[in-house]
């Protein structure tokens, strides 16, 4: 009778042991499982120094031959149906209402790559392009209309970030406008090289890798994964990192 009892207990305590062991075996696949989802990717070659997309794009397997149809096409084309008859209407924004504070996100779009954002009280500009044309020459990639304002118009900027340094993203006389004000700029690994050339001091810039973040006050920015690919000429194809963002302000949080 006690010997049957001692089975049962034993028999008790070895199922528990058991079950304990499954539970802390999958709890440490979740652990691992966390762990490797917060590893950084590798998204860079050493051995050509270029950075790539971590997923199959069909952009990235585009070589010279390639290109030059684009600009064939870009260049060379019947222009009238490539644009619009007409400008596209613009509303002039009234930036002592945008800045005014408020527990809400806003936003002005200036056009293609070109955003302002207010949040908590901070003006935040997203890959600014005010000058007329987006390409090495200034024959090249014009604007179809000037911007509704230009760069000296804007308010009080206290950061800048960059996804890329496309020339339709990165702007040499926009970012240079810059250089001598306050303001912060925040942009993916590689570009701060460029700012530095362009009379940016060193200091004004934070450059991150893909899920590094950094804070301007109380808001928070984290360079995310994007499928794209970055180069300003004929030999810099992929030599500095393109980067979508995450910007975590108190109120609201834009991706």
């Amino acid at each position: 009778m006690h010997f049957n009892k001692f089975k049962a207990v034993y028999g008790s305590v070895k199922t528990t042991v058991y079950c304990f062991k499954i539970q802390l075996i999958f709890l440490m696949f979740i652990f691992i499982g966390e762990s490797m989802a917060n590893q950084k990717i590798e998204n860079y070659l050493p051995k050509t120094k270029e950075y790539f997309n971590t997923e199959t794009t069909t952009v990235m397997k585009v070589g010279f031959k390639e290109n030059m149809k684009v600009i064939k096409e870009s260049f060379f084309c019947i222009r009238k149906i490539r644009k619009p008859k007409y400008r596209l209407p613009q509303i002039s924004p009234n930036f002592k209402s945008f800045t005014e504070k408020s527990d809400k996100v806003k936003f002005i779009w200036f056009g293609h790559s070109t955003l302002l954002l207010n949040i908590d009280e901070q003006n935040i500009l997203i890959d600014p392009v005010f000058s007329g044309n987006a390409a090495p020459f200034s024959f090249m990639v014009k604007r179809f209309q000037p911007p509704v304002v230009g760069v000296e118009s804007l308010p009080k900027i206290d950061t800048i970030v960059i996804s890329h340094n496309h020339y339709d993203h990165l702007d040499k006389k926009t970012i240079k406008f810059f250089k001598d004000t306050e303001t912060k700029f925040i942009v993916p690994l590689g570009v701060k090289n460029i700012l530095i050339k362009w009379g940016i001091d060193k200091d004004k810039v934070t450059e991150l890798d893909w899920y590094q973040s950094t804070k301007q006050g109380q808001i928070k920015f984290t360079a995310t994964p994007a499928k794209h690919f970055s180069g300003r000429g004929l030999f810099d194809r992929n030599k500095t990192l393109w980067a979508s963002w995450v910007i975590e302000g108190i109120p609201k949080n834009i991706f």
